[in-house]
């Protein structure tokens, strides 16, 4: 069974300082809190990993030994943490953007430079259109929303079937004339 990650961490820092005091301050843990972790650690790997010499800490070969192996596991840790936490802090990945033409050459090109120069992991995608398309995707999805509540007002409202029709192409008939200036004309 492995021993318990705390107290090998405690180990690495008391072996990194040779001070209980010193690594009970970087762990932020009591002094006595340390000497138990180690004692734990020693009686679990039943291993003496310290000698105590007058409040100096050895280390034996069994500590070398041990520290040769948690050492690089803790600071690879340590470094994965760090980029894991940076990572979050950074912006990256695709942001899709819908523009007019006109607005989107002149402008957005130096916006997305700047914005690249700072966050060079963020890729935009950019979608261009004329300006009148623009208008009419707006008016045909407004009309479109305004068709939906009628059909759902009238189903709650039992309306005759013919009334809703026609007021339905009423809506896409403005949506037609506001966005393309032809009007549908109705169907016999």
């Amino acid at each position: 069974m492995l021993p318990d990650f705390n107290r090998l961490k405690v180990f690495y820092y008391v072996f990194l300082h040779r001070s209980v005091a010193v690594a009970s301050a970087e762990l932020n843990i009591t002094a006595s809190a340390v000497s138990q972790s180690l004692n734990k650690l020693e009686r679990e790997l039943t291993v003496l990993l310290f000698t105590r010499l007058h409040k100096k800490l050895v280390p034996t070969s069994a500590g070398d030994q041990l520290f040769e192996i948690v050492s690089p596991f803790i600071i690879d840790l340590e470094a994965g943490i760090r980029q894991i936490r940076q990572a979050r802090q950074i912006p990256s990945g695709m942001i899709r953007v819908g523009s007019p033409i006109e607005f989107g050459i002149s402008y957005f090109p130096k916006i997305f430079a700047a914005f690249r120069k700072k966050y060079p992991e963020v890729i935009f995608t950019m979608t261009l259109v004329i300006s009148s398309n623009a208008l009419k995707i707006n008016y045909f999805y407004r009309a479109w929303r305004a068709a939906k509540s009628i059909i759902t007002l009238s189903l709650a409202l039992s309306i005759p079937r013919v009334l809703r029709f026609l007021s339905i192409w009423a809506i896409m008939r403005w949506a037609c004339l506001m966005g393309s200036g032809s009007v549908p004309h109705i169907p016999q």
